[in-house]
């Protein structure tokens, strides 16, 4: 009987102790005390507190402590510590501070004046930090700056998780690197990547230009930007705006996405679109999808053009800006519109050149020919150059319509109205000349040139230069196809009579 109550106070003894041991285990390791010049008791302050002072060293699980002195609440596992402070987490995250004070059930510090963070990627420093050690989250209330390689950001407010290498930034958040500037409201920063991600207002400031956005990412490395939502760029007297934009800086080229605007204010020009393909050096932009061109006049004459696609580049001598519109080219003015496949539009010269079945329209006035040329002349259209199948006509009254035909003309201008137009080769016309506004027969004139001087959109005077034949029919005596000239059409039912019309189908 007394060998089976040893036996069983043996087992009841092992178990108490077994689960002292597992207690033990799963409580939080208390701090320990590795080395100080001198070791006291305050009784004032609580049984369990004990005073380090000099060359103070302490551990706790991962974490190594050194500072001046300290105050070690062994009750509570919490040390106050006091000047020099570091704490070196896993050989990889430092944190020093003038003090610290350090709960060990949390394994987490508040460090106070003069705080610097840091590991392999990153130096943050601040006056007052908190510092997660278990989770390696860092967070500064008040003011902090942080310095990773040759980027430096400030904000009043910031987020650091060192083990995901991420930062957040919050309130007057301000990045400065060798190459560009970054004011905004919030940040999310990779160490690792070098990545910032903007969310909100954002500028950003670089030697040549401003950029705005509410939503984007710049990666440092790479030096590739996407700028999202109402942003724009800024370059000299140009302005970009778009939904969002894609931006190689390095390679000084991007690409523009939705509601598309480009302006330049020197040349008074704005480009619109969809899509837009940039590059910087040499300058050229491509802009497509609902593409619009609007030119900006002084006195308000607007010209606005519209294509398939448009470009817009420098000449060789990269003085001169060139457009070029080319698939379904339509343009529209309160003196001329017209329409064409494609057209080159040198700023030098102010020349339009239009390519396949132009057509022009001046007032009553339509101009066609296999290929056009409009010149101007301070910013007012001068003259028309009329080659292979050159063809005018202007509406008179009911089914009359005056004619001037040739192989090539000229046609010259005075404040926006057709004066007069030379006709070269197999030149021809049918006009239809009054006497107190009533028509008095049809007149037809062919010669090998002729010189028609217009008033109101109407033959006046004609001078011939060769070989004249003229004569003046009663109007009874024409009918049906002898009041058209061979290859005769008019044009007006595709004509644009306002800038929305350039995108009617």
């Amino acid at each position: 009987m007394g060998r089976l109550i040893f036996f069983v106070f043996i087992i009841v003894a092992a178990v108490m102790i077994a689960a002292a041991h597992s207690q033990e285990d799963s409580q939080p390791r208390r701090v320990e005390i590795l080395h100080a010049n001198s070791l006291e008791f305050d009784r004032n302050l609580g049984p369990d507190v004990r005073r380090l002072i000099g060359d103070v060293r302490l551990k706790h699980e991962d974490a190594l402590m050194y500072c001046d002195s300290a105050y070690l609440f062994s009750g509570n596992n919490i040390v106050h510590a006091y000047g020099n402070v570091h704490i070196n987490q896993g050989d990889t995250v430092h944190l020093r501070a003038d003090f610290i004070r350090y709960f060990g059930e949390k394994r987490f510090a508040e460090a106070r004046g003069n705080v610097e963070l840091y590991d392999d990627d990153a130096t943050l420093t601040t006056d007052s930090l908190d510092y997660d050690i278990e989770r390696n989250v860092a967070f500064y209330p008040s003011g902090g700056r942080i310095v990773s390689g040759e980027s430096i950001i400030e904000s009043i407010r910031g987020y650091y998780y060192s083990n995901d290498k991420v930062m957040f930034f919050k309130d007057e958040v301000n990045v400065v690197t060798p190459d560009y500037r970054i004011k905004c409201d919030t940040l999310k920063y990779n160490t690792e990547t070098e990545t910032a991600f903007f969310l909100g207002p954002s500028t950003i400031i670089t030697e040549d230009l401003h950029i705005y956005c509410e939503n984007g990412w710049h990666n440092t490395q790479t030096d590739i930007s996407q700028f999202n939502k109402n942003a724009v760029i800024t370059h000299e007297n140009q302005v970009v705006k778009a939904d969002s934009f894609y931006y190689d800086h390095s390679g000084n080229y991007g690409k523009g996405f939705f509601n598309v605007e480009m302006t330049d204010t020197v040349e008074r020009i704005v480009l619109y679109g969809h899509y837009s393909l940039f590059e910087r050096e040499p300058e050229y932009t491509m802009i497509t999808d609902s593409a619009l061109f609007v030119h900006y006049d002084e006195e308000n004459d607007s010209l606005f053009l519209h294509a398939d696609t448009l470009e817009s580049f420098f000449d060789s001598t990269g003085e001169y800006r060139i457009l070029n519109a080319f698939y379904g080219a339509r343009f529209f003015s309160e003196d001329l519109q017209g329409q064409c496949d494609s057209l080159y539009y040198t700023f030098q010269d102010s020349i339009i050149r239009m390519y396949t079945e132009p057509v022009l329209w001046n007032n009553e006035t339509q101009l066609t020919a296999d290929y056009m040329e409009i010149h101007s002349k301070d910013e007012e259209i001068d003259h028309v150059i009329m080659n292979g199948n050159a063809f005018i006509v202007s509406f008179e009254e009911g089914d009359y319509y005056n004619q001037i035909k040739g192989r090539d003309m000229t046609g010259y201008f005075n404040e926006g109205e057709l004066s007069r137009v030379r006709v070269v080769g197999n030149a021809e016309t049918l006009y239809y000349p009054k006497e107190e506004e009533e028509i008095i027969g049809v007149n037809v004139v062919a010669s090998t040139t002729l010189m028609i001087f217009m008033k109101d959109n109407s033959p006046e005077r004609i001078r011939f230069e060769t070989n004249p034949e003229a004569t003046l029919y009663p109007l009874e005596d024409m009918s049906g196809s002898e009041l058209f000239l061979k290859d005769f059409k008019w044009l007006e039912e595709i004509r644009p009579l306002s800038k929305e019309d350039l995108f009617k189908k």
